[in-house]
């Protein structure tokens, strides 16, 4: 049983689609972020 088309395979498919799930995690976490400060900046000119 060769492993080769199925790590070649992994490789191909399995680290972009990680690669792009990383990426989009941290750009919501960075909004999400960026939120926050945004509502604490207006509750502090609301005042």
């Amino acid at each position: 049983m060769d492993l080769t088309p199925l790590i070649v395979s992994f490789i191909f498919y399995g680290v972009p689609i990680a690669f792009i799930l990383w990426f989009m995690i941290s750009v919501i976490s960075a909004l999400r972020e960026k939120n926050k400060l945004l509502r604490e900046i207006i509750k502090k000119l609301e005042k």
